[in-house]
């Protein structure tokens, strides 16, 4: 079946690398019979616009650039049989891809594109801001409050973007102080002081780091990650182990899965799929829709009634 692709292209993300990129892909496309359109975002929030407009004219969109670039796509999808998503990972973080195991090489992508691989993804919304001034806000890989909010406000401008985050969590680690918060979820309350309050769809976040490892794809609950205050160096003993994927056998966190997240901590600043949002407080929920998106161990076809609302949780 033919099928009409429209990319959302990016050029900024990645420090250029996504303006850089797209065209070397689009001919991997057009040789693997994708027949695609593409249009480059000037604005942010544009690209969430675009896809509100594309989704009724084209079978599926290709978001071209990082987390922020899917992230914006995603808020303009209707959740009642949207296109196929499709990420070409060319931005900083590339978390989302990562966890869709999605290659940057043009012509292997091309490949997944025109076969149509994909999976069915969970979207979540968070509710954030001060009561009378709420945000809304859907996500599609993962939510932190804390200490890697704090991080993407220092994340270097130059420099080998592999270890960006790293850098941007060593430098942010020296000020960063652990804030109050009234953590609630499946019927349980927490409260003290934490340094992180993560609830993940996805494995990955902050550029190949493993918070939620026991995230799962296809999972009808969060994976929430909390980390309370702690003494620098037993934070610091953490990080192998934030790459490694074993996060959550470390006795002293919080690693739990639920529906639902609430969380009272006003003073912390929120982010969604690696995008800063504002400050809390927060309520962190699970859509009853799923997403199709292109994925390397996806399924071959064209995934008409993948993306459908299923039961509610």
């Amino acid at each position: 079946m033919t099928q009409r692709w429209l990319a959302i292209v990016n050029p900024t993300a990645g420090g250029g690398r996504a303006g850089r990129r797209w065209q070397e892909l689009a001919r991997a496309l057009r040789a693997c019979g994708v027949s695609v359109e593409a249009v480059q975002t000037t604005t942010a929030g544009e690209a969430t616009a675009l896809a509100r407009e594309a989704s009724g004219r084209v079978g599926g969109l290709i978001a071209v650039g990082g987390d922020g670039t899917v992230h914006e796509i995603v808020n303009g999808l209707p959740l009642e049989r949207p296109p196929l998503l499709a990420v070409a990972p060319y931005g900083t973080g590339n978390d989302f891809a990562r966890g869709l195991r999605l290659p940057a090489a043009a012509s292997a992508l091309a490949t997944l594109i025109a076969t149509r691989r994909a999976i069915a993804r969970r979207v979540g919304d968070i509710r954030y801001g001060p009561p009378g001034d709420e945000q809304v806000r859907r996500f599609i890989n993962g939510v932190g409050v804390g200490l890697d909010a704090a991080v993407l406000e220092r994340l270097p401008t130059r420099g080998p973007r592999t270890v960006a985050y790293v850098i941007g969590t060593l430098r942010t680690l020296r000020h960063f102080r652990a804030a109050d918060a009234v953590v609630s979820w499946g019927g349980e309350t927490h409260r003290g002081r934490f340094l992180l309050l993560y609830a993940g769809l996805g494995t990955h976040a902050g550029g190949g780091m493993q918070i939620t490892p026991h995230a799962g794809e296809r999972s009808d609950s969060l994976a929430l990650t909390l980390i309370p205050e702690a003494p620098l160096a037993q934070i610091l003993r953490l990080l192998p182990r934030l790459y490694a994927g074993s996060l959550h056998r470390v006795p002293w966190l919080t690693c739990a899965h639920s529906p639902q997240l609430h969380v009272e901590a006003g003073s912390l600043t929120v982010e969604a799929d690696g995008q800063l949002l504002g400050r809390g407080p927060i309520a962190v929920s699970i859509r009853p829709e799923r997403l199709s998106v292109i994925a390397a161990h996806g399924q071959e076809g064209d995934n008409e009634g993948l993306s459908t609302v299923v039961d509610p949780l």
